[in-house]
């Protein structure tokens, strides 16, 4: 602070004609300055004169022979009204100052006075006794105004008292000059402080300003930050953490957390088909509500990957129920997808399927970067293993880790389960598919009935080229569709084929310009018979193929 004041001394305030260069400043300080001083004076000065008079009457009337009571009384109300005035109108750390001029001035004239009264006899004490009175009212005149009013009114003062001691009074030339001197002297006093006293006052009032500034962009700040902020968290998230500023520190701590990823499937090869002014929009609307849920459950977001959510339940506010908040807020970001693709529909963009994987798992959690830049985030093989998980979903699936399972407690309601080998993994991991969660949450997958897999009248040439994670397998392999829904085929796959293996197919026997488009499914189960057919749960299919497949439902199918 000390360098904002020395800046307002040096670059705002002119020492000499006591004014801010800033116009604004200046009126505003006016405005302030004015409307206080003038409260104070109106509101006090009256009823201190009032005091002052009906002393002073009192006084000579009870005792008229005692000069010395009487005058001690008078300049004593007066002091009185000066200190007053000073401890309501200047700032705490001016009084000192301020006070200390005033008592010599008035101190000096009394003694003054009754010097001259010893010395020279009664005579003079009327026009002594008129010095005193005209320095105190002329002082406490001073202090509601202005340092250039005030010396004005005191000096006005001052030569009106020199008219009266020069040209009206019985006092020779000397004793008049020697009063007028020591009152100017004693106008002096009072003009410095008053001075000082308007200088101090800018000063304070220039800091106040400073401070309210900083404390509004301060303010303003905070409020960008929250609004920022409370985009990726919940709101109780966020006063946790403005509570505790400590939290915000680079660094971290190893904590159980439940992880969600979520995924749009087959959303790349759906960007690539659309205007990006389309995948924007529906990028902007899944977000938007995804996000929503995923706060209401205490959810934090760690990342956006492109269409992919990182969610972290646990962190960085702590929760017993982590596990559970996790899979009701998947469930209800699942159900939510309805609606998405309602509004999708209705403005004419294409439907979206999403797959969550949940995983708990000691990581470490804290803020990861440096001080110019940082971010909150989770690190620990089990943040790959919710990537894992979720990579086996399909459209509308949740797939949780055994740990989850045993996190959860009996409240789940299980669908199925697998035993799967993640890459790397040197052991199986068992992923549960969730449909539903009891307890105080109370949540159910809503799935769509869709119509069951049909047998075509006929084969529909396929080639097809397994998915290794991001790559495509160099050998094409051939098969054949033998059944067809909406969003699944029964495929005849030429090579065995794992459960959950991704594949990238093109049709076969149709013009090149349709075999051409790539689609993608996911293998999700056995179809029943023995070999190698195998269902297929389609995760993208282009605009064309799908118009292919609901011609052969339409025209080329018998009900299985």
């Amino acid at each position: 602070m000390a360098s904002s004041v020395n800046y307002i001394e040096s670059g705002e305030l002119n020492r000499f004609t006591l004014s801010f260069k800033d116009p604004v400043l200046e009126s505003a300080f006016l405005d302030e300055y004015g409307k206080n001083a003038l409260r104070v004076t109106l509101t006090y000065f009256p009823w201190l004169v009032l005091i002052f008079a009906v002393g002073l009457g009192v006084m000579m009337t009870l005792a008229p022979q005692l000069t010395f009571p009487r005058n001690l009384l008078f300049c004593g109300l007066g002091f009185l009204v000066l200190s007053f005035l000073y401890f309501r109108l200047l700032p705490p750390s001016v009084h000192f100052m301020q006070l200390t001029f005033s008592t010599m001035g008035v101190l000096l004239g009394w003694f003054y006075a009754y010097g001259l009264i010893i010395l020279q006899g009664s005579n003079l004490q009327a026009y002594v006794f008129v010095v005193i009175i005209i320095h105190t009212v002329s002082s406490s005149l001073a202090l509601p105004l202005r340092f250039v009013y005030s010396v004005v009114v005191a000096y006005i003062i001052w030569f009106g008292f020199g008219f009266v001691a020069f040209f009206l009074s019985d006092l020779n030339t000397v004793d008049a000059l020697l009063q007028f001197l020591f009152l100017g002297c004693l106008n002096g006093i009072c003009v410095f402080a008053t001075y000082q006293r308007e200088a101090a006052t800018r000063l304070n009032f220039c800091q106040r300003r400073v401070i309210e500034e900083r404390e509004a962009r301060l303010s303003e700040l905070s409020e960008f930050l929250k609004k920022m902020f409370g985009r990726y968290v919940s709101e109780e998230v966020m006063n946790a953490l403005v509570q505790n500023p400590e939290s915000v520190k680079i660094g971290g701590e190893k904590r159980k957390v439940t992880m969600m990823m979520t995924d749009l499937r087959g959303f790349t090869q759906l960007s690539e088909r659309l205007d990006p002014e389309k995948v924007m929009a529906l990028l902007n609307r899944y977000f938007d509500v995804m996000m929503k849920i995923c706060k209401k459950y205490q959810g934090t977001i760690n990342d956006i990957f492109g269409d992919a959510l990182l969610v972290t339940f646990g962190a960085p506010q702590e929760s017993e129920e982590h596990a559970r908040a996790a899979v009701a807020c998947a469930i209800e970001m699942q159900n939510a997808m309805k609606m998405v693709n309602e509004e999708n529909v209705h403005r004419g963009l294409p439907k979206l399927d999403m797959g969550i994987g949940l995983n708990t798992a000691d990581v470490v959690v804290g803020n990861i970067g440096t001080e110019e830049r940082a971010k909150f985030g989770v690190v620990g093989s089990g943040v790959n293993m919710t990537s894992r998980i979720e990579s086996y979903t399909v459209g509308g699936q949740i797939l949780i880790s055994e740990s989850v399972r045993q996190e959860a407690g009996e409240v789940l309601r299980i669908d199925a389960q697998q035993d799967v080998l993640p890459k790397g993994a040197e052991k199986p991991l068992r992923i549960y598919e969730v449909g539903g969660i009891a307890g105080s949450y109370n949540l159910a997958l809503e799935k769509g009935g869709g119509p069951a897999i049909v047998t075509l009248m006929r084969h529909i040439a396929l080639r097809y080229n397994v998915l290794e994670g991001k790559d495509v397998g160099e050998k094409g392999l051939e098969g054949s569709i033998v059944g067809l829904s909406n969003n699944c085929a029964e495929i005849i796959f030429g090579e065995p084929v794992e459960i959950l293996t991704n594949v990238k197919m093109n049709l076969g026997n149709v013009d090149a310009k349709l075999s051409a488009k790539d689609f993608y499914g996911k293998v999700i189960k056995p179809s029943g018979e023995k070999g190698q057919t195998k269902v297929v749960r389609f995760t993208s299919v282009p605009p064309e193929v799908d118009a292919y497949f609901q011609a052969l439902l339409e025209y080329d199918v018998n009900l299985t």
